[in-house]
């Protein structure tokens, strides 16, 4: 889902959270791997 990461960029953490819960719903376990590359990005975001 490279939409969902490209707006988490933007958008506060509360509504990632909710995209999250659905795509654990589709994807099952793989949502961890997302969850764990969205906190990566945001924090090299945060670095800049």
């Amino acid at each position: 889902m490279g939409i969902l990461t490209k707006q988490g960029k933007g958008i506060p953490i509360q509504e990632v959270s909710t995209g999250e819960t659905e795509t654990s719903k589709d994807r099952g376990g793989e949502n961890k791997h997302l969850k764990s590359r969205y906190l990566v990005e945001s924090a090299k975001l945060k670095g800049k």
